[in-house]
């Protein structure tokens, strides 16, 4: 600390700083690392160096519980949940976009592979043109061969296509729907039941606890509660339902015509 003070540089002063709150915390000396956070504070008033540190951040987290600052509390767990969403929604984009670099490398080769061999099939006819029975039966091998390869490769392609729709409308921790794909499905399904004049239900799910599972366990558990939610609610759920993952902890359900007796029965399950 005294080594960041001379420096005067503000960042690695409140770095610093932060690094001891981390400690004071994990040590439980509260004291401490209040007088640690006054400092923090008195320095960076607007908050505009530390809000991207998930250590400082958790640490602040269970400073707050401990005192009883409920509400600071929730804002701090609000940015680090923000940070982590960001992030692994970046990651995810990233993913996505390396994929699909790898499918069009995957497809100009398959398409330069096509060309060579729809070359090679030319050669072979006008070098066998001497002879007709040679000729006929290279046509024959031509045609089989292009049509095969062209079947081959719009297969290729539309199942390409395929696992990139399915990845971009599914959430990859739990398998079931994302947002996106849930709230599409959501209108649609309201949408035609409005025009049917049917009976629909839509309820926004969240789990209890969540964040005391997290810190408690951390969030590789946090991830498995996920998805065990989502095995759970399976068994009870009919094939015109849909359960989607809103984000977080948060899940979308759709019951279209359901009436109220048998909503009732889904939620008692």
């Amino acid at each position: 600390i005294n080594l960041a003070k001379e420096s005067n540089h503000k960042e690695l002063i409140l770095s610093t700083y932060a690094n001891k709150l981390v400690i004071d915390v994990f040590t439980e000396n509260w004291n401490a690392a209040q007088n640690q956070l006054s400092k923090i504070q008195e320095l960076d008033r607007n908050n505009t160096y530390l809000n991207e540190n998930r250590e400082y951040l958790r640490a602040l987290i269970s400073l707050y519980e401990a005192s009883g600052n409920l509400s600071s509390a929730l804002n701090s767990f609000k940015q680090l949940d923000f940070i982590n969403q960001r992030d692994f929604n970046q990651e995810r984009l990233k993913n996505q976009k390396r994929m699909l670099a790898d499918l069009e490398v995957t497809l100009e080769k398959e398409k330069l592979t096509r060309l060579s061999q729809e070359n090679d099939i030319q050669r072979l006819a006008i070098l066998a043109a001497k002879k007709q029975s040679v000729i006929s039966r290279l046509i024959i091998s031509g045609v089989l061969i292009i049509t095969l390869t062209i079947t081959l490769f719009l297969f290729k392609e539309t199942r390409h296509k395929r696992k990139m729709q399915t990845l971009a409308m599914t959430d990859p921790l739990t398998g079931c729907p994302n947002r996106r794909a849930s709230m599409k499905h959501a209108f649609d399904t309201l949408r035609e039941t409005h025009q049917k004049g049917s009976p629909i239900a839509v309820a926004l799910i969240d789990l209890d606890y969540f964040k005391r599972i997290n810190d408690t366990y951390g969030h590789d558990v946090g991830d498995e509660v996920l998805k065990a939610f989502v095995k759970a609610c399976e068994p009870f759920l009919r094939e015109t339902d849909m359960l989607g993952r809103y984000g977080g902890e948060e899940f979308l359900l759709v019951l279209p015509d359901a009436n109220e007796e048998q909503v009732t029965l889904v939620f008692n399950r």
